[in-house]
């Protein structure tokens, strides 16, 4: 078993009304690949080291640095341990073990890519966006990601900053009609347009059980290979 690694929280990002991104100073470093997750739990106060308190976070973050990585986390009301997680502050101490899960990006992998992703899926996306441009800013990638409205597309200008580079396609759409952006659910005409030519990509694929099935299920209609889809779903 991995052991777990000391940390503290060296800053807090506020992403959106719900969702703050932790940077974490590691005790000592945990090389991964873009795309994996950590168990977190707390280091001190009343769930200190309680194993019932410990969750699974992806990283969303580059692979630069293993000493520092970012979990980004949205807050649910009623959760035990997000809204806590939510309310950390700078010097706030946790515990951190993995890297896990097979939802990865290497390096080696040529193809372009297809980022997909909804709500909190965005992520691991988040990690595989940032290192794969940061190793060849010519990268060939199409990020596709959906929220309930604009105020909860998570890190949204950040990804805009990239707008530029030349070969990186953005596409951001919301289920709830109250922006003048793109409207509606990722659906198989939205993929579609922004993808045509699917062969020559590799997809990544991130949200809820219902949504990544309902996304593999279409691209399958699109004649996309089951070994260039990878997934992961957000309970």
């Amino acid at each position: 078993m991995k052991p777990w690694i000391n940390c503290e929280v060296y800053e807090v990002i506020k992403e959106t009304h719900d969702t703050v991104t932790l940077r974490l100073t590691l005790e000592s470093p945990m090389p991964f690949f873009a795309g994996q997750f950590v168990m977190v739990r707390f280091a001190e106060g009343e769930l200190q080291d309680d194993k019932r308190a410990s969750r699974a976070f992806s990283i969303s973050s580059s692979t630069d640095n293993p000493s520092i990585i970012d979990i980004t986390i949205r807050e649910y009301k009623d959760g035990k341990i997000s809204p806590k997680l939510c309310n950390c502050n700078k010097g706030d101490k946790l515990k951190v073990r993995g890297p896990y899960g097979n939802f990865i990006y290497k390096q080696e992998y040529d193809e372009n890519l297809v980022l997909i992703g909804a709500g909190s899926g965005i992520a691991p996306l988040m990690s595989i966006f940032a290192t794969a441009l940061g190793e060849d800013p010519n990268k060939d990638i199409t990020l596709i990601y959906s929220d309930k409205t604009e105020r909860d597309l998570i890190r949204k200008n950040w990804f805009m900053s990239y707008k530029d580079f030349p070969r990186v396609d953005l596409c951001f759409t919301t289920t709830r009609m109250n922006w003048l952006g793109r409207q509606g659910r990722i659906d198989k005409k939205l993929i579609d347009l922004y993808v045509p030519y699917k062969e020559e990509n590799l997809f990544y694929i991130c949200g809820s059980p219902s949504f990544v099935n309902d996304m593999v299920n279409i691209l399958k209609e699109l004649n996309v290979e089951l070994s260039k889809i990878k997934t992961e779903k957000y309970d």
